[in-house]
């Protein structure tokens, strides 16, 4: 009997911990292997010209050659962080062919941060040249065109600055594409828009997604998560009767531990099967507070 329950419980306590480490990393190396590159690195090149068997089937994109391995069809696109299906269609790494500076508005606009759209300035400077820093260190003027590969999109409907102690920063352009203050690397989800400071000079400034709320989803992952904990629950509360069922084993030392390991893990079961099915972005302050300490307490039982 008691061989029975000590493998019964291994095994209930295996198949829980692979559902928690196969939880939300389902298909992410297939999703890796399947795209060549990032999806903020990708252009729509739908229409544009194939060159062929001749060119290994190269597409050309506004006077650029994209080798075969680098355009993937794509069924969805990438708005505000999410994930949108979309109708089929090509698109290329270019960004892995040239390195990509994104704008937030076409030329003669800039970026309001107040209405969060694009709006019109006659004396808006032009963004067909900038600063950028070579990697010995020199910083030339240059035209954009000639060095990168030039968007004019947003990645996000809302933008924001980053700023320390609400002043703006100096970012630096380098050849690489990246931008950086202080070697700290902004990131790749960004657009360039010039800011006005005080009523006369113009700044460039890279401007990031502001993070939004997302609404909270229960999918058929997390059903079949908070179900295979339930009957966790039931498997171990069946055990917890039948040890208390025996009243030799019930009064024992080892009897007392497993009747202390079964409550805490069916308490800690509980929990995870509360979190899987509640929107964690809405618990108060005091369940965050014992949510440790019941964690804690599902723990203890190890330590026999």
């Amino acid at each position: 009997m008691f061989v029975a329950t000590t493998q019964l419980r291994r095994f209930l306590l295996c198949v829980f911990l692979w559902l928690l480490t196969q939880r939300g990393t389902c298909g992410a190396y297939h999703e890796e292997g399947r795209y060549p590159c990032a999806f903020i690195d990708t252009v729509n090149i739908t229409g544009s010209y194939s060159m062929g068997s001749n060119m290994n089937g190269s597409y050309l994109h506004n006077w650029t050659v994209i080798p075969r391995e680098l355009v993937t069809p794509y069924d969805f696109v990438i708005e505000n962080g999410i994930r949108v299906p979309a109708v089929r269609h090509l698109r290329a790494c270019v960004c892995r062919l040239r390195p990509c500076v994104r704008f937030c508005c076409p030329a003669g606009q800039f970026y309001q941060l107040e209405t969060r759209r694009c709006v019109d300035h006659p004396e808006v400077p032009g963004h067909s040249h900038m600063t950028v820093q070579l990697q010995n260190g020199t910083q030339l003027h240059q035209e954009l065109g000639t060095w990168f590969s030039v968007h004019v999109e947003s990645p996000c409907d809302h933008m924001r600055a980053v700023t320390k102690d609400s002043e703006y920063l100096h970012w630096t352009l380098h050849e690489n594409g990246s931008i950086t203050h202080r070697e700290h690397h902004f990131t790749k989800h960004y657009c360039f828009t010039p800011l006005l400071f005080g009523n006369s000079s113009w700044s460039w400034q890279p401007l990031a997604c502001e993070p939004e709320k997302l609404h909270f989803v229960l999918g058929v992952r997390e059903w079949t998560y908070a179900i295979c904990l339930l009957i966790c629950i039931i498997s171990m509360f069946i055990v917890l009767m039948v040890h208390l069922t025996c009243s030799d084993m019930r009064n024992s030392f080892y009897g007392v531990a497993v009747k202390a390991y079964m409550i805490c893990v069916i308490f800690g079961y509980a929990l995870l099967a509360h979190l899987t099915l509640h929107d964690p972005a809405n618990l108060s302050s005091a369940a965050c507070r014992i949510i440790p300490s019941r964690c804690s307490s599902w723990f203890c039982p190890f330590t026999y």
